[in-house]
């Protein structure tokens, strides 16, 4: 019988649980750049990755709204756009580079929505770009922007 442990070092866990998994499990002490940071340093990018956590969430759950035809008030489909450009932000104060093709799609689809294809392919562009480094042009965000770019 195969026993298979998971260990979840998601990058949304605070500083101190990291560490203490990554000592748990594997035996030593992170030094990077942020579990060797300050205090205040690994609190701030603590709340930043809550934040960034909230927002997925928030923007998921606005575009399966708007996929699945339910009325959306005028004022959430707007938002979707500013909680986008706010989750691109924390992706890059937070260096989660990886993550940026999140961003780019949710901005991309959510100006597409809007109606703005000019907005949305400035996005879906950078997107793309994105994409190719990871995770990779045949990704579901990458093909879904490509889409956009046609």
């Amino acid at each position: 019988m195969l026993i298979v442990i998971v260990i979840d070092l998601s990058h949304y866990l605070p500083t101190t649980e990291r560490l203490r998994r990554t000592h748990n499990h594997w035996g030593f002490t992170c030094t990077c750049a942020l579990c060797s940071s300050s205090p205040v340093q690994q609190s701030a990018s603590d709340s930043r990755l809550r934040r960034i956590r909230e927002l997925e969430v928030l923007i998921y759950q606005t575009h399966a709204e708007s996929e699945s035809q339910t009325p959306m008030l005028e004022q959430t489909q707007a938002d979707s756009t500013v909680l986008a450009k706010e989750l691109l932000g924390l992706y890059e104060e937070e260096g989660l580079d990886g993550a940026l093709v999140r961003a780019y799609d949710n901005l991309a689809t959510a100006w597409k929505r809007k109606g703005s294809l000019e907005k949305a392919k400035m996005w879906a562009g950078k997107g793309v770009a994105a994409a190719a480094l990871w995770p990779g042009p045949e990704s579901a965000e990458g093909a879904r922007m490509q889409k956009v770019l046609v």
